[in-house]
């Protein structure tokens, strides 16, 4: 996500406020925050769930919907999701 220089810090208050709750709450075992080196402003959340459905229900949720609508207006590129699955242990 790029957000503008100027909200890029609301953005970090609103993910360090909300982490605790996503980690608690949705079945998501991991979360963290990535920023580019050489672009600050663009971050890079990585989150680990225990299942597609935990992640479908988190993304279905108030909490997400109004956490959403507030940072989305910060943004100034529209943001990318993925989804990826571990590789096959040889």
């Amino acid at each position: 996500m790029k957000f503008s220089p100027a909200e890029t810090s609301r953005f970090l208050d609103v993910f360090y406020q909300s982490r605790p709750v996503i980690l608690s709450g949705f079945g998501c075992s991991r979360l963290e925050l990535f920023r580019l080196p050489d672009d600050p402003d663009t971050v890079i959340t990585l989150s680990e769930w225990e299942s597609t459905g935990h992640l479908n229900r988190y993304r279905e949720s108030e909490f997400f919907t109004e956490t959403w609508k507030t940072i989305r207006p910060w943004m100034v590129e529209a943001p990318i999701a993925e989804s990826w699955n571990p590789a096959d242990q040889p």
